[in-house]
């Protein structure tokens, strides 16, 4: 559960130069955190595997943002399916 919390830490450093008009942000990210890790330990508690494969995915997606190939708006698309997933 550890590396998940890194994910979110590494989330709320995404840097700035995201253009206005997009719906997702920097900010959105931030604010989605805490609800990503409550997800995060309710599908730990059924399934640490999976936690396992969705912090893999979503740490590869913030490594592509700090690259400069990432987009912001499937960071915030995959926080939304994990939310929904742990239901």
């Amino acid at each position: 559960m550890k590396r998940s919390a890194m994910i979110c830490v590494m989330a709320l450093g995404l840097g700035t130069g995201v253009q206005a008009q997009q719906a997702c942000s920097p900010t959105v990210i931030q604010d989605r955190s805490a609800e990503m890790v409550t997800a995060l330990r309710t599908i730990g508690e059924r399934d640490a595997d999976r936690v396992q494969v969705i912090s893999q995915e979503i740490e590869d997606m913030m490594n592509a943002i700090q690259s400069g190939t990432g987009d912001l708006n499937e960071v915030c698309a995959m926080f939304d399916r994990v939310i929904a997933e742990a239901g």
